[in-house]
Formats: structure tokens, C-alpha cells, sequence
């Protein structure tokens, strides 16, 4: 795997706004999702963690934030 440095000029983007109160603070967290072993690679039931990040202010999580 190739390692890419990319140079971003931070005054270049944007905040991320809670949806829910207009903080731009967030906090890492982590959704749990359990795997059926009919679709699991192993054939056993296993889990699955899935990062998110919550308001720091309200907990809201933003939709854009959920995997579709």
C-alpha cells in the first residue's frame, strides 16, 4: 500500500455543523453492529465496530456521519 501526503490548506475548508445545535465540536465514538452468521465470512455470528462522531454540546449525531 502507497503511503499519499496531501497538503490541505485548513482556511480552504469548511466546519461541520451539529444538525441538531450548530456545534462544531464532536466527540469519537463507536456504533456496534452485529453480523448474522448466514452473511458472515466466518459462519459465526461476529461484531462490528463503526466510528462515528457525536455533538459534543447536544450528542446529536449528524446523518452524513452514518454509512449508507
Amino acid at each position: 500500500m502507497r503511503k499519499m501526503n496531501v497538503n490541505i490548506n485548513m482556511s480552504d475548508t469548511d466546519a461541520v455543523e451539529c444538525s441538531g445545535c450548530a456545534c462544531t465540536e464532536f466527540i469519537q465514538v463507536y456504533q456496534i453492529r452485529r453480523v448474522s452468521p448466514v452473511i458472515s465470512p466466518t459462519g459465526q455470528e461476529t461484531f462490528v465496530p463503526v466510528q462515528l462522531f457525536r455533538c459534543a454540546d447536544c450528542g446529536h449525531i449528524n446523518e452524513e456521519f452514518f454509512d449508507k
